[in-house]
């Protein structure tokens, strides 16, 4: 039998999820962005969404080993990958593509992947932080800071717009092209939580739906309301929220380097599940 590894593009988004759920949900939270750009694609209007520009599969004696999407032409997301040589092959397909701007995979795909492309591109690559992923079926019990979890509403566009500016620079090092555009967006699909205790004090999002959950994202608290856990609480209200209405996961990704996250949400029941780490192209 041989282990030739083959790339195989695919036309249907319906057909591609059907393809690849099974193996992207042996680690769900680690593929937790794949899973979401399917879940998009297969399940939810517009129409136009149906198509993606690379839908790719991996794949050795007909089954599956590697799982990558591109859904803007500019970004890749590879899956967790035992034949480090089917990164070539990816690189070599996406040739087609003057340039890119980011690849997102496990550590040690992401590195290779981001080699291989600057020697055929010529794109300079720089590492970004690497993220732990993160999954809670079950809430532990702490002891919560005062106030309440709300859902934000349209008047919280401008404070929400600010947060999420102060949110990419803090943790990601830019910032974003239109932050209210962003805000707006998020707000109209129900996606942006605030912990008040008289005012918003932090700040939660939902991100990306896939069959078991949604990912936690975008925690925010300003340095004027630190250090009184109200990032750690709006973080578990969220959590039981979601789980309440009916998700068997919650995930969440957290910098590795960050010791007081990385704990804090261990011990709200957080359980790692792998790592997975960008590299930018200039």
């Amino acid at each position: 039998m041989s282990d030739r590894v083959e790339l195989i593009q695919h036309k249907n988004a319906y057909s591609f999820d059907r393809r690849v759920r099974d193996f992207l949900l042996r680690n769900e939270a680690l593929h937790h962005a794949i899973l979401s750009h399917c879940y998009a694609l297969a399940y939810t209007p517009p129409e136009p969404l149906k198509q993606s520009l690379d839908l790719l599969t991996l794949e050795s004696n007909q089954e599956v080993v590697a799982v990558a999407i591109n859904p803007s032409g500019k970004s890749i997301f590879i899956s967790m990958l035992t034949h480090l040589s089917g990164v070539d092959l990816l690189a070599e397909h996406l040739k087609r593509h003057s340039t890119l701007s980011m690849v997102n995979a496990p550590p040690e795909i992401a590195q290779r992947f981001a080699q291989i492309w600057t020697q055929i591109a010529g794109q300079p690559h720089t590492p970004e932080t690497t993220l732990c992923a993160y999954r809670l079926e079950q809430l532990r019990p702490f002891t919560w800071a005062p106030g309440q979890l709300r859902q934000a509403t349209e008047t919280d566009v401008s404070l929400v717009s600010q947060w999420y500016a102060a949110f990419s620079e803090e943790a990601l090092g830019r910032l974003p092209n239109d932050c209210q555009a962003w805000a707006t967006r998020q707000i109209d699909g129900g996606h942006v939580f605030l912990w008040q205790d008289g005012e918003p004090v932090s700040m939660g999002c939902t991100i990306g739906q896939t069959a078991n959950g949604f990912r936690v994202s975008i925690v925010f608290t300003p340095k004027e309301h630190r250090q009184k856990g109200y990032g750690k609480t709006c973080t578990a209200a969220l959590t039981q929220r979601l789980l309440n209405d009916g998700q068997r996961y919650c995930f969440l990704y957290a910098d590795k380097n960050n010791a007081f996250s990385t704990r804090m949400y261990e011990a709200m029941g957080y359980e790692l599940m792998g790592e997975t780490q960008n590299y930018r192209f200039a």
